[in-house]
């Protein structure tokens, strides 16, 4: 139309910079054909050409500079001035004369002094992944070019009300980079208005729609004004699942003789019958789901309905929903079990992947390490001779549904869960951090299951007599002999392979090639899901029959100081720390708080350089340590060596004392005391010559388990290292081909569409869409624990019960102890940790492992048998709850608390 005004015709979903978020959707939509109202648009070169000609720039600025973002009346008062300033500033004459022109022409095809409304469009507003929606204003019943002018310039300074303000500060973005478009358009007489969601808002359910409607306008909706009238439609018939029809008392219409809208009450009669009919739902509902197609991701629909036609008024991506596509996540399943994940049968948990991740997992990872873990049962299935399981026979195990993504995690079936501890795990080891992954209203009736002991017996004679290397007695032994032989072999299928020259074919080809003969599914499936659960509860049981063991501390005793390899690991950045103390430079360089700068400034002394030797000699061994989780999206101390240098600082005020060598031998010494102590009370007793023998046994054995646990986790390491070489290789590809624009795209496609995208068969819209939409349900977990358990669509959690006795988790090591609470989300905040804390987190895995020797106690939001924090914990008698919900929120961060590691309790000590 002019400089400074589009039509819509004239504008698409890639004029964000010209005419902001909400006027390049309203371009988009009528582009695609949908029913949109007339407008224009008045673009932000039109607010840029007012500010630069009364020199504005530099005196908001100014007015912002060193504004406190907490103080809400400071913020107020700051943002009122620039708005002054704005009104007051003169129009430019072209401006001026461009928006009566566009005005006229609007007039020209609907009518002299046409209503329209004024709406503010942020080139910040309505992008795909934010919510800026509603932070600028909006005005209705507008005629006259004089009026539409005046509401223009009051839209311009609305990018600078407090809430706007706030929300950019909040959401990152710079103030000067941001600027204003105002859409114009005709103002729709709608009778009927709501709003439309093209995907469950509340469940993220995708195959459902939620639309609300009421009388007149949509503002009295959008502001809360009204409760309207709610339908959940079934997005593939169109079929209404679910219909609310309430009381609405109030709408929102046009002034009739005057500009604006008001808010009047509903006519009685109206009140409480439906404002649509069924056949206007379900039209309504087409035309959501021609948008959705559109855009190919679910809408938050803003329209009206007005004289037998709708029309729509604005649409935006849904941000408040976990939009992540999980059928391209889900490949790897068969059908029958695709078709089983929504089932309302079951109950998924979070609690049996606690063990494993310590938090939320990529994309990618989850489709490599969904279909292992669904197959490590099916392993141990076969493995033991089992035939059939919860009515699937061994042919169609496959088709259990036995695993699913939710909010970033791997969710397990607990049905399975639990037929798998009616066979496999007796009574006695059905303890609280057993059951820890099940809801709390159904442990008395799995912890009395009956259990039958002569076929597990007879399972563990059969293993050892047809399978040895996975046996009880065997299996461990064979994991340590031929593990590193493993990991020599795939390094030399990877020695003389060019990842960037290869194809990507070539380079998941050679990965294939480097597992193969890998003994760690095999060896693991009956490990990790029968021994470690059974052989050390079984321990616990004879030290409570025989050593009057109550509260599990002669157990505790008695798996610490087994001298592992993160022991070493422990050992060995110890030593590094020493070398820092020893050095005033390095001293002083340890201070700075940007790790990758410390790293960078020790090539500048001798100190340095000799420390930097050091620390290549550390990284050559326990390089592929570090990662907060074992998802390639993490570095690791070899792949990012700075990351090293909090675990170092954390460890600089202690003294020989607490050095973990110190740590290990003293708490080697005690086991073997508490050996001996146990072994002669043994004897003392009934047959105590034979009890005191196997007591001998099974203890080795148990130590043996709790051992290999470790060193499973240190060698599998090595095993994790490559992966992220290797997509870093894939995504320098895919950048360079145009499919991706950051190289950590690639973590939030599965492999099935990595391949898919080499191979031509995903657009570079369709992956942009789900990368940035999983990355957004990513970094929405990051800092914030999912649900623990789902049903359907439905999230639910265990209730967080404080009984006056304190915040109630899992009995997970015994003790109690009173200390300083560090909250710590992540492990690159150990640095603050100090000597006798105890340490508030998530979960932790072996990068954790050196703050184990300060702290005096342990509390963590998740946990189950086998996971670190409860292991670790136990190996250096270190009181721990596990499984208290929200711990990092609940928990002030430096506050004085108790920890029960026997009771399962964290008391809250009140300031005094």
């Amino acid at each position: 139309m002019s400089e400074y005004t589009s039509s819509l015709e004239e504008i698409d979903s890639g004029s964000i910079p010209l005419v902001g978020g909400k006027g390049a959707n309203l371009g988009e939509l009528t582009r695609a054909k949908l029913p949109v109202p007339r407008a224009f648009c008045i673009n932000t070169l039109a607010y840029q050409r007012l500010i630069e000609l009364n020199s504005l720039h530099t005196p908001i600025l100014g007015v912002l500079e060193g504004l406190d973002y907490d103080d809400p009346a400071e913020i107020t008062r700051r943002a009122t001035k620039i708005r002054e300033m704005i009104i007051a500033a003169d129009t430019p004459a072209d401006i001026d004369s461009a928006i009566r022109g566009a005005y006229r022409q609007l007039e020209s095809e609907l009518g002299n002094d046409v209503l329209v409304s004024v709406r503010s469009s942020a080139t910040a507003e309505d992008l795909p992944g934010m919510s800026f929606a509603g932070q600028q204003d909006t005005y209705l019943n507008i005629f006259g070019a004089d009026k539409v002018l005046h509401h223009v310039k009051a839209c311009w300074a609305s990018l600078w009300t407090d809430r706007a303000i706030s929300y950019r500060h909040k959401q990152g973005f710079e103030h000067e980079g941001v600027f204003l478009a105002v859409v114009v358009q005709e103002m729709f007489p709608s009778e009927v208005a709501g709003v439309m969601f093209t995907v469950n808002p509340v469940t993220s359910n995708t195959g459902e729609m939620f639309l609300n409607t009421s009388w007149g306008l949509g503002e009295a909706i959008v502001a809360g004004k009204v409760n309207p009238d709610q339908y959940m439609i079934d997005k593939d018939s169109f079929a209404i699942r679910d219909k609310q029809v309430n009381e609405k008392l109030v709408m929102t219409v046009r002034q009739e003789k005057e500009q604006g809208s008001k808010d009047v009450e509903v006519p009685e009669e109206l009140r409480s019958i439906e404002t649509l009919p069924d056949a206007k739902i379900k039209e309504l509902a087409e035309i959501g789901l021609r948008i959705e197609e559109h855009y190919g991701f679910p809408q938050d629909i803003e329209w009206g309905y007005s004289d037998g036609r709708f029309a729509v008024l604005q649409s935006r991506e849904v941000t408040a929903a976990d939009i992540d596509f999980r059928e391209g996540l889900e490949a790897w399943q068969t059908p029958e079990a695709m078709a089983e994940l929504t089932d309302e049968r079951w109950v998924w948990s979070r609690g049996l992947s606690d063990e494993w991740f310590t938090g939320p997992s990529t994309p990618y990872f989850y489709s490599g390490v969904g279909p292992l873990l669904a197959r490590l049962k099916i392993i141990a299935l076969e493995q033991t001779g089992i035939t059939e399981f919860a009515g699937y026979t061994s042919e169609h195990y496959l088709d259990m549904p036995t695993t699913r993504w939710y909010g970033a995690r791997a969710y397990y079936n607990t049905f399975f869960e639990i037929e798998w501890m009616r066979i496999f795990i007796p009574p006695f080891a059905r303890d609280d951090v057993a059951l820890s992954p099940f809801p709390e209203d159904e442990w008395e009736e799995i912890r009395n299951m009956p259990f039958d002991w002569f076929r597990f017996f007879r399972i563990l004679l059969r293993l050892e007599l047809t399978h040895p290397k996975y046996s009880l007695l065997g299996s461990t032994h064979h994991y340590y002999e031929e593990m590193e032989n493993c990991v020599r072999r795939a390094d030399a299928v990877w020695a003389d392979f060019d990842m960037e020259s290869a194809s990507v074919k070539e380079i998941f080809t050679t990965a294939a090639r480097a597992n193969e003969g890998s003994i760690h599914e095999d060896n693991t499936a009956l490990a990790f899901n029968v021994y470690l659960y059974v052989v050390p509860q079984g321990l616990a049981k004879l030290c409570e029959l025989w050593c009057d063991d109550e509260n599990a501390q002669i157990y505790s005793h008695l798996i610490a100081g087994l001298q592992t390899p993160t022991g070493e690991q422990n050992i060995a950045v110890w030593e590094l720390s020493r070398k820092i103390k020893d050095s005033p430079v390095l001293l002083e360089l340890i201070e700075i708080d940007d790790p990758e700068e410390i790293l960078a400034s020790l090539v500048d002394s001798e100190d340095g350089r000799q420390f930097k030797a050091d620390l290549d000699v550390f990284l050559k061994a326990y390089g592929h340590r570090g990662a907060d989780e074992r998802d390639p999206i993490h570095f690791r101390w070899s792949q990012k060596p700075a990351r090293i240098f909090p675990a170092i600082k954390a460890l600089l005020p202690l003294g020989e004392e607490d050095s973990p060598a110190v740590i290990e031998q003293r708490l080697h010494e005690r086991m073997l005391k508490t050996k001996g102590e146990c072994l002669r009370k043994i004897r003392k007793q009934s047959f105590g010559s034979l009890k005191a023998a196997f007591f001998k046994w099974y203890l080795e054995l148990t130590q043996d388990y709790c051992y290999y646990r470790d060193w499973e986790r240190f060698h599998n390491d090595k095993n994790a290292l490559r992966p992220r070489a290797m997509l870093m290789a894939v995504a320098a590809k895919f950048i360079q081909r145009g499919l991706i624009t950051d190289e950590e795209d690639i973590f939030f496609l599965s492999i099935h569409e990595v391949f898919a995208a080499d191979g031509g068969k995903m657009s570079v819209k369709e992956i942009e869409i789900r990368v940035r939409a999983r990355r957004r349900v990513y970094e929405r977990y990051t800092h914030r624990t999912p649900p623990k358990y789902i049903r359907g669509w439905e999230a639910f959690d265990d209730g967080q019960a404080d009984d006056g006795q304190g915040l109630r988790g899992i009995a997970a090591s015994s003790g109690v102890v009173t200390g300083r609470a560090r909250v710590c989300r992540s492990l690159d905040e150990v640095s603050k940790v100090e000597k006798g804390d105890i340490l508030i987190t998530v979960a932790t895995d072996p990068a954790w492992t050196t703050v184990y020797s300060i702290i005096s106690g342990v509390v963590v939001e998740t946990g189950g048998v086998t996971s670190h924090a409860i292991m670790i914990s136990r190996e250096y008698g270190l009181p721990c709850v596990a499984n208290l919900s929200q711990a990092c929120d609940l928990i002030p961060d430096g506050q004085m608390i108790t920890v029960d590691g026997s009771n399962g309790r964290v008391l809250i000590h009140e300031d005094e």
